[in-house]
């Protein structure tokens, strides 16, 4: 993640008065974890231009996607798919700025008979920029696959090269997903899209039960149409779509696509492994300004869905896992004390969104460290006895025992896969169990929905 410095942010402003051709009066920083700001720009003739500056999140060393985002957005926007219009690309610092779109972000929230014709509204415009010809992507750098396993392993090659690049402690769960998906490619396709790359409920704006713009196009790029559905049900979990059996049977009456279900399912898997994939430099490095609450919180969240994915791919049916009760101790107080210093006394006296917003996140990550203290060692006991049927050997630490899972599932073939979902799956409950103070809303809406 790469937040903008007030250097860069004061450069970044520069630029936009000189695209514009006028004056930032307004500007105010969305409380979220990427760089993005709100932006008012009065003209000379005094109208005001509400805009919208995208600053690059820093995922991908050495390059910024968002090159590739504003020419397709341009694309997009000449084809008629609801899009923000793009008023120019800075590379340095690099940033979108475009129009800011009215609408509401919270689909799940809206009123259902409205959520229904949104919904509606938008896979009228999935099905509707599925139909663009590739070519014309093909102009602005995208690389267009041609065989099955183009389709499936060029998104796969590109976060797993981050992974890779960044690498710096075991990634059991990350190595099993990668060299499961690598062994079960398709050997078939549904044709040639632009795949949006993070598309469905969250990322597109709507109003008066229309949308009025999908966004956030920077993992756009050419590959099979059902990566784009299962990238929906990975949105899904943190918001909501709806009935998943009917959408997407929708969106085959008016894409002309057939549903397939069994690429579908291994495209679930890829949409969920991108998110622990994505946020393993976080969790690697640790950098400064990390908004560690959310990425521990989507982390702990989509690993679970991922070996459900898998489980439902594989045929594989998965069990209960017993969760001991928490036992009280006495550092409880401190914890205590910690939430309420930063709640009732620190959070008050913020005076900005964005400021509030990093005070809260500290507060849950104190909340999750009381359950730690409580839950912790009963449960990283219960995973260390589950780890030791898989590798052979008990380990004192967690830290041992997954560079010991490492090795083993590097190692371990096809025959082992029906085990190891199952023992990861174990693993990401009681994971989640422990983060239960930082998972806010996905408490309640991640749940895996059917598609058949």
């Amino acid at each position: 993640m790469c937040p903008l410095t007030d250097d860069t942010w004061t450069r970044a402003k520069a630029w936009i008065e000189a695209t514009i051709g006028g004056r930032v009066v307004e500007e105010h920083r969305q409380p979220r974890w990427r760089p993005a700001w709100f932006v008012d720009v009065e003209l000379t003739n005094g109208k005001m231009v509400p805009l919208y500056w995208r600053g690059d999140r820093g995922l991908v060393p050495g390059a910024s996607p968002l090159r590739i985002e504003s020419d397709v957005l341009e694309i997009l926007e000449d084809e008629h798919i609801p899009v923000p219009h793009v008023y120019g690309y800075c590379p340095d610092p690099a940033g979108i700025l475009m129009a800011r779109v009215p609408g509401e972000v919270d689909f799940h929230r809206a009123a259902t008979d409205e959520q229904e014709s949104v919904a509606d509204d938008f896979l009228h415009a999935l099905a509707q920029w599925h139909k663009v010809d590739p070519a014309r992507f093909e102009t602005v750098g995208l690389r267009r696959p041609t065989t099955p396993q183009e389709h499936a392993l060029f998104s796969l090659d590109k976060w797993e090269r981050l992974y890779r690049s960044t690498a710096a402690q075991p990634a059991p769960l990350i190595e099993f997903a990668l060299g499961w998906l690598h062994r079960n490619v398709p050997e078939t396709t549904g044709g040639t899209v632009l795949v949006h790359g993070d598309n469905g409920p969250g990322q597109f704006l709507f109003e008066k039960a229309r949308v009025t713009a999908v966004l956030d196009w920077e993992f756009c790029h050419l590959g099979d149409p059902m990566e784009d559905l299962a990238l929906i049900r990975g949105r899904d979990v943190s918001y909501p779509f709806g009935d998943l059996r009917k959408r997407f049977a929708r969106y085959a009456e008016l894409s002309g696509n057939a549903i397939d279900l069994a690429r579908l399912r291994y495209y679930s898997v890829l949409a969920m492994v991108i998110t622990p994939v994505g946020l393993y430099p976080v969790l690697a490095h640790r950098p400064a300004g990390a908004d560690f609450a959310q990425v521990l919180a989507w982390n702990s969240v989509f690993s679970r869905t991922l070996l459900e994915c898998m489980a439902e791919a594989a045929d594989v049916r998965l069990g209960l896992v017993e969760i001991p009760e928490p036992t009280p101790t006495t550092r409880a107080w401190i914890h205590d004390s910690l939430v309420d210093a930063l709640r009732n006394d620190l959070a008050p006296r913020q005076g900005d969104d964005f400021d509030r917003y990093k005070v809260e996140a500290a507060a849950l990550l104190a909340d999750h460290l009381r359950l730690a203290d409580e839950l912790g060692p009963a449960l990283d006991a219960a995973d260390l006895d589950d780890a030791a049927k898989i590798t052979g050997t008990r380990h004192a630490s967690r830290v041992d025992s997954d560079a010991a899972l490492q090795e083993t599932v590097i190692q371990a073939g096809p025959d082992r896969d029906e085990e190891l979902i199952r023992f990861f799956y174990r693993r990401t409950v009681r994971d989640e169990i422990l983060l239960a103070p930082l998972l806010g809303e996905l408490s309640e809406t991640a749940t895996l929905r059917p598609i058949a």
